[in-house]
Parts: C-alpha cells; sequence; structure tokens
C-alpha cells in the first residue's frame, strides 16, 4: 500500500481542497481514497456474502440517505477486523504511543477529554487505517485525515527516536506527505467563520478568540515540525500555500504525486 496524507493546521482548507481533487481527479491520478479502498476489499474479499440480504438493505439504504459511504470499519466483518488488528497492530505501537504521550501532556484537556480524545483516535483513525493497511491493497491510498494528521505527538518522533538508539525497528510511515499551510489570521478566521455557522469541531467551537489563535500558531509549529522531522525518514513531502488557488494547488499535487509514483517501501527503517 502507498500511502499518502495530508498534514496542515484545523481551518486550513484540508477537507475543501481534498473534496477538488477528488472531483478534478482523471484516470491519470490513480490514487484512491480510503472509502474507495474498502469498498475494493469489501468486493474482493466478498464480504457482502457474509451479511444477510436485510442488513445489506439496511447499510445501502443508510448510504443513501446519508449522502456518503459507510465508514471503513463497517465493510470489515468483525471477526476479520479483529484478525488483522492482532496481526498488524503491533506495528503501529509507536504512533499509540506518540499519541498517548502528547495527550497526557495536554494540560488544557480534562480527563474525559483525554479518554474521549484517544477512544476518537483509536476507532475513527488508527483502526480502520491498520484494516486498510493489513489488506495489502497494492494502490496509492490518498487519506485526507489521517493517523500522522491526527497526531501531533509525532512532534516528539525525531526525540523519540534518538533516544532509543542501538537497535532497529519498522516503523510504518507515509510515502508522501502534504502540508498545507496558511497565514495564522487566514487560519484564524476561517475557524470563527466555521464556529458561527455551528461546524466548529469539538476542541475549537467554545475557544476564546485569544485561545483560537494560540491553537493555531501551535498547530502550524506543530504540523511543520511533523513534517520535516518525516522527510528526514525519507517521507517525501510537499508544500502548499493555502493562499494560492484550488486550482493551482491541485495541479502541483497531481505532478507531485506523478513523479513520486516509485513505491517507497511503507514500512520505513529507522534507528531505535
Amino acid at each position: 500500500m502507498e500511502w499518502i496524507e495530508f498534514i496542515g493546521p484545523s481551518g486550513v482548507g484540508k477537507t475543501f481542497l481534498f473534496n477538488e481533487l477528488v472531483k478534478s481527479r482523471t484516470k491519470e491520478e490513480i490514487w484512491i481514497t480510503p472509502e474507495e479502498a474498502a469498498d475494493l476489499i469489501y468486493s474482493k474479499e466478498k464480504y457482502w456474502k457474509w451479511i444477510s440480504k436485510k442488513d445489506l438493505l439496511r447499510n445501502l439504504i443508510r448510504e443513501k440517505l446519508l449522502q456518503k459511504k459507510s465508514h471503513v470499519r463497517a465493510k470489515f466483518p468483525v471477526n476479520h477486523r479483529l484478525e488483522l488488528i492482532n496481526r498488524y497492530g503491533k506495528e503501529f505501537e509507536i504512533h499509540a504511543e506518540l499519541f498517548l504521550k502528547r495527550l497526557h501532556d495536554r494540560e488544557d484537556f480534562n480527563y474525559w477529554k483525554k479518554l474521549k480524545m484517544a477512544s476518537w483516535y483509536y476507532s475513527s483513525r488508527l483502526e480502520p487505517f491498520i484494516l486498510l493497511y493489513g489488506s495489502n491493497l497494492n494502490l496509492p491510498i490518498f487519506f485526507e485525515d489521517g493517523i500522522i494528521h491526527n497526531n501531533s505527538g509525532f512532534r516528539f518522533f525525531e526525540e523519540y527516536v534518538s533516544h532509543n538508539q542501538g537497535s532497529q525497528k519498522t516503523i510504518p510511515l507515509p510515502d508522501v506527505i502534504i502540508l498545507i499551510l496558511a497565514e495564522p489570521e487566514t487560519i484564524f478566521n476561517r475557524i470563527k467563520k466555521r464556529n458561527k455557522i455551528g461546524n466548529g469541531t469539538f476542541l475549537q467551537r467554545d475557544l476564546s478568540d485569544r485561545d483560537i489563535m494560540k491553537h493555531v500558531k501551535r498547530s502550524i509549529d506543530d504540523k511543520t515540525k511533523i513534517a520535516n522531522s518525516l522527510n528526514k525518514c525519507g517521507c517525501k513531502v510537499l508544500k502548499i500555500d493555502a493562499e494560492n488557488s484550488v486550482k493551482f494547488n491541485s495541479k502541483r499535487i497531481n505532478k507531485f504525486l506523478k513523479n513520486s509514483s516509485t513505491k517507497i517501501n511503507t514500512s520505513k527503517i529507522v534507528k531505535k
């Protein structure tokens, strides 16, 4: 599996740009979304044969009503899901360790918020990713909202590696990172607008203006540090300025991905 991921501060416009990339995708762009990957695996493994006609119809109706596809996890039967997690989950322990370290250090989060965040990260990001990773689908998968972007603990990745010298460990890391940045004021205004219309994230919607700006600057610093750290480990990084037009940025991204099409071993070897 070739692993492509967007990272950038919340509110920078990742989702909008990703949706435009999907809409304008041509046959030359061979990458697929996580949901499309899950559909391919679902069909290939004939999981649908294990579901009753009643449940299958219910899933189709739900997708039609919600105007979106079922979550990646919903495409995998429970037994197979557990099998993949048991087989490949250990490879992602460092991802979990870094996430929990950063979560532990967040003094602005109370116990329940930390618990909610840990549960959300595992069920909505890490587990679905492991299912796709473990299914060995030989296609580039482009994650708009992946496990690196949502893991600010990766800002400690270089420290983690340097403090554990002496042996070699295989750590799954992205092949390509698309880092999206903008001026703090631009992101601040987007978050304020999103909060005003009721679309703010639960981490941002109740923040004061001062705290929003503090969050934005910290997030920009985090994502930049993560991208630089992963680049040193062999991940290809493309920096995108969100102030440019979507059309311009889409062309840059697609051109970069075509030039980066040579498969890199996703399991990077780093000193640990």
